[in-house]
Parts: structure tokens; C-alpha cells; sequence
């Protein structure tokens, strides 16, 4: 089977790569479509031996037909929301079957296609099957007049599962006795709010700081040693530091694992925030700003269980690490919680392939 995967951009390539890899280890063939440069390129690298092409930002039936008659696909599978009326019904029309994985329809979306409801059921019609990223998601396309909606998991958190290096505290200058606190993903305009945080915490734990970009390492280690702490490379070790400065790409979710606290970055200021759900995967207590809108729902879920902790400032943040050392009960809680969600929403790419491969089996009805 040939299955033409299409994504906006790199977000979404990234949300789909599980599914992709799911289907190439099934022995079948794949094209690739987006609409920015920089997902073609981001597509290109992770994939140079697929037939990748820039699909034109106007819903255009001539291209989708040209596609079509480029490469034969069988389905067509489209990341998150791309409800675009040509791609999807000239697909339908010229014999595909049209799946939607990882669906999701945000507030402020919601809300204007549902005051064009008839248009949008019209669409969704032509689409076989939606496996939307929550039950909240598949709740939304059925009022939009979907026909078959299913929840399996979420893909991007199948991203968060996979096997990462294993990286030992002495590897990397630290004792098995430390307590060790990884401020992950960071940004430039939060560094001086978490220096401040660092010199009230000093000599109450080790830390690990993981900056977004590797262009800001020199500022960050010489703000570091102004401040009198002793500072350690990733790339060039030293036992016993206050400090470590991870400036190597790769290896952040390893580093995660061998804490005992997370902070994740983006989030102190007006950022949006990083992926929290890669210190949470290991049961790690996990500590975020109010600037969280970037990964709202995974925050929001954990929150409502009391296993995931917000902070106004760098002060509100000492507390809450001087009250996490307290409470150690409160890891287990974690652990506890993180096994429940990543249960229920990983292995989202294994659940929906099979689900596609029994569908194709069974056949449905054919194009109106």
C-alpha cells in the first residue's frame, strides 16, 4: 500500500513521524507533502530517501490531482486539522481513503467552523475515519457532523517513549547523593530569573542547565560564574560542579531521567513553553511558569492531579522546590499519574495503524 501523509508544517511532521516509521516498518511506500519550506526542508532531513513535495498554500484540486497521478496512493492520512475542502474531496473523489490522526480542533477554531457547520459536515463526510488527540477532540469534530471519530492515543506523545541514552550522575560529575534539579529548554530573557533562583537555592542541591538554543551558553555560564558558582560542560566534565551546563544537542530527556526535579523552560516569560511531557515520562516532579499556552492541555491534565506545578516568579519557584524536598511522597504520586496518562495516550501510532491496516481490509462504502 502507497499512503500519502500531508502536514502543514514541521509541528505537525514531527506529531506524524511515529505513524510514518509505524508504516514503513510495514513494508509499505510513503510520500510526504507541506506547505512551508522549512517543513519540506525538516522533512528532506529526516527522510532523504521519500518522494517529498511543497503543497501550494491555496486549496487547489489541480495539484491534488497531479499528486494523485504522480504517485498513485491508496489513503491519504492528514496531521491535526487541515479541513481544506479540495484536498479532501477531490482525494475522496479521485478514489482515496482519507484519514485524519491525531485531530484536533482548538477553542477559538471551534467555534468559528461551527457557525458554518453545514459546510464543514459536508467535508467530514468524505473523510473515512478521524482519530482524534482527545476525547474533547473527538467530541468536537462529531458536532461538526463527523461520521466516525475514535480516540487512540495521542501521536506526539509516542515521540516522548522512545528509548533514550542512558547517561549515569557520574558521567556526567554528579553523585547518586545529590539532589539534582534540571532546568530544561530555557531561554535567554528567563536566565537571570533562574540565576536568581539558583543563588537561594545554593548548597540545597546540584543543577543541570539545558538552554533552548546552544547561542546562548557563553552568556549563561559567564552570568553563572559572576555569581561565584563552579561551572561544568557537558562537553568537558568536571566532578563535584554547582553547575552543569548541557551544551550538546540530544541529550536533554536523558538528563531527565536522573533527576529528582524539573523545571521546563519557556515559560518564565512569554514563550509559551517546552515539552513537559519528557521529564514526566520518567515520574518526575515537574515544575513550569504561568506561560504555559503553548502546551496548555498536557499541563492543564496533569494539574487537575496535582502533578504538575505552576509558578508566578523565580521566588514562587524556590518555594516550590523547597516544598517538593519535603515531600518526597509526592514523586510517587507523580509516577503514579504518569503511568495512568502515558498508558492511555501512548502507542497512539501502533493502535492506529492496525486500525487503518483492518479498515483497508474491510473496505467501506465507495465515493458519493
Amino acid at each position: 500500500m502507497k499512503v500519502w501523509f500531508h502536514a502543514a508544517s514541521v509541528g505537525e511532521l514531527n506529531a506524524l513521524k511515529p505513524l510514518i516509521d509505524t508504516f514503513s516498518y510495514g513494508g509499505h511506500r510513503y510520500i510526504i507533502t507541506t506547505y512551508t519550506h522549512s517543513g519540506v526542508k525538516h522533512a528532506k532531513k529526516i527522510y532523504p530517501d521519500a518522494s517529498i513535495e511543497k503543497y501550494p498554500f491555496v486549496d487547489n484540486p489541480f495539484f491534488v490531482g497531479k499528486i494523485i497521478g504522480k504517485h498513485h496512493p491508496d489513503i491519504l492520512v492528514i496531521a491535526e486539522t487541515e479541513l481544506w475542502p479540495f484536498l479532501i474531496g477531490e482525494s475522496r473523489k479521485r478514489g482515496l481513503r482519507i484519514f485524519i490522526v491525531n485531530g484536533r480542533i482548538s477553542d477559538r477554531t471551534f467555534r468559528r467552523y461551527f457557525r458554518f457547520r453545514w459546510f464543514f459536515e459536508r467535508v467530514l463526510k468524505n473523510v473515512s475515519r478521524i482519530y482524534a488527540k482527545s476525547d474533547k477532540h473527538r467530541r468536537r469534530f462529531l458536532l461538526l457532523g463527523a461520521g466516525d471519530v475514535r480516540f487512540m492515543g495521542d501521536l506526539k506523545v509516542d515521540a516522548v517513549m522512545k528509548p533514550v541514552k542512558v547517561i549515569s550522575r557520574e558521567e556526567v560529575g554528579f553523585s547518586e547523593e545529590d539532589v539534582l534539579i534540571t532546568f530544561g529548554s530555557i531561554r535567554r530573557k528567563e536566565i537571570p530569573h533562574i540565576i536568581s533562583a539558583l543563588k537561594k537555592m545554593r548548597g540545597l542541591s546540584r543543577f543541570i542547565l539545558a538552554p533552548r538554543h546552544l547561542e546562548n551558553v557563553p552568556y549563561l555560564k559567564r552570568k553563572l560564574k559572576e555569581e561565584g558558582f563552579i561551572v561544568s560542560m557537558r562537553t568537558s566534565p568536571q566532578t563535584g560542579p554547582d553547575v552543569l551546563i548541557l551544551d550538546t544537542i540530544g541529550e536533554l530527556r536523558s538528563i531527565y531521567r536522573i533527576s529528582d526535579i524539573a523545571f521546563v523552560g519557556g515559560t518564565l516569560e512569554d514563550y509559551g513553553g517546552h515539552n513537559v511531557l519528557e521529564p514526566l515520562f520518567f515520574g518526575i516532579p515537574t515544575i513550569v511558569g504561568k506561560y504555559y499556552w503553548n502546551v496548555r492541555e498536557q499541563v492543564d491534565y496533569f494539574r487537575r492531579r496535582k502533578a504538575i506545578f505552576t509558578v508566578e516568579d523565580a521566588q514562587e519557584l524556590v518555594e516550590t522546590v523547597r516544598f517538593l524536598l519535603k515531600n518526597p511522597s509526592i514523586s510517587r504520586h507523580v509516577k503514579e499519574v504518569s503511568q495512568e496518562f502515558f498508558r492511555i495516550y501512548g502507542n497512539a501510532s501502533a493502535r492506529i495503524y492496525r486500525d487503518i491496516m483492518e479498515y483497508m481490509k474491510e473496505g467501506d462504502n465507495p465515493p458519493t
